[in-house]
């Protein structure tokens, strides 16, 4: 048998307004070692949306076709339990979007499928096809809206405390963020495959499966830009001179809300490097009041090579659930580790020792 990973193939069947049988056979045609296809229409009787006939090298089979708006892992049970499968006949989910763990869990089981990305997994009887492409934009900013404003604090609140089982009322009261916002957070969750349910009704409880691929879906979107950036620069004879004037700064201003973050951040928690180089402090909104404070600490802004970096942050969630270390607030450990997985100063190298001591997910 022969595995094709492929790259590139011809894309004018990836609009999301064409016939979803149509842009498989198209998609199908190209495919190498493919002699022939024949589109058939539906057969209710059957159960299936449709089916192609495909002919390679004397040998032919079928694809039965299903088709889905969107797919996620909870939805692959319904395809295995269709019937009237044959011995030639193989199963093919056709959807607007599959999510990467519907495609994981769909690989894993023999399960062919194509979305209208153009990604495609045919598991033949002479080849293997696998083309895999990012999400459609829809299924991106889906995901991605869990990780801003008020649903990132409920993820935030959930990986910090991954193995507690959470009924709604109780997420919503302690993330200070509505129901509807906590059953919207629940609801994506459930359909990515990571989150799980007992009981019925107002004692319903859910649990985070997957607190692991929560964790790296939320890395692979977060980027140190989100944050606005302020250097500054203050000469100091020794990191320790630097670390009690940064220390003094921050203790003489009792009203800014702030979490050393980076390697500032991992070095009272789960320590990597020994010396400190540059202290990394979120604060929310703005430096007001602060500024003055570093001025009298010797600090100066500068353009670049600072030791001193404030990252100011728009959203309510690197600042939640801060912890105190040593006398000043510190990020949380999922937030030290989006931080550090999106710098590049040896960031994922810090970044996986916070995970293995902290996390341990």
């Amino acid at each position: 048998m022969i595995a094709w990973r492929l790259f590139s193939l011809h894309s004018e069947n990836i609009l999301m307004g064409e016939n979803r049988m149509e842009a498989l056979a198209n998609t199908v045609r190209h495919l190498p070692g493919i002699d022939d296809i024949v589109v058939e229409d539906p057969d209710e009787a059957s159960g299936w949306d449709g089916s192609l006939d495909l002919v390679s090298r004397k040998k032919r089979v079928r694809l039965l076709v299903e088709c889905k708006r969107r797919l996620f892992p909870r939805d692959v049970g319904e395809l295995l339990s269709k019937r009237q499968i044959g011995v030639d006949d193989f199963p093919v989910m056709v959807a607007e979007s599959i999510s990467p763990g519907a495609r994981v869990l769909l690989q894993k089981q023999g399960v062919n499928y194509w979305d209208s990305s153009g990604s495609i997994f045919l598991n033949l009887p002479w080849a293997v096809y696998l083309v895999d492409r990012p999400a459609p934009r829809e299924s991106s900013r889906r995901t991605k809206n869990l990780y801003r404003g008020s649903s990132a604090v409920v993820v935030h609140r959930m990986l910090l405390e991954h193995k507690r089982g959470w009924k709604v009322q109780e997420l919503a009261h302690e993330s200070d963020v509505s129901l509807a916002t906590v059953h919207q957070v629940f609801t994506t969750l459930e359909e990515l495959g990571m989150l799980s349910r007992s009981g019925k009704g107002p004692q319903t409880v859910r649990h985070l499966e997957e607190p692991g691929q929560l964790l790296d879906s939320w890395a692979s979107q977060h980027s140190l830009r989100d944050y606005t950036w302020k250097r500054f620069y203050r000469l100091s004879r020794s990191p320790e001179e630097l670390e009690q004037a940064v220390a003094d700064v921050l203790r003489s201003s009792p009203s800014v809300i702030y979490g050393l973050t980076l390697e500032a951040g991992a070095a009272r928690v789960a320590p990597w490097v020994t010396t400190l180089e540059r202290w990394s402090v979120i604060l929310e909104n703005s430096t007001d009041g602060l500024e003055d404070q570093l001025k009298r600490q010797g600090f100066r802004a500068v353009d670049e090579g600072e030791n001193l970096l404030l990252l100011i942050c728009s959203e309510p969630s690197p600042l939640q659930c801060l912890q105190e270390v040593g006398g000043l607030w510190v990020a949380s450990p999922v937030q030290l580790y989006l931080d550090l997985k999106a710098s590049p100063r040896r960031g994922k190298e810090q970044a996986l020792h916070l995970r293995n001591e902290r996390l341990g997910y």
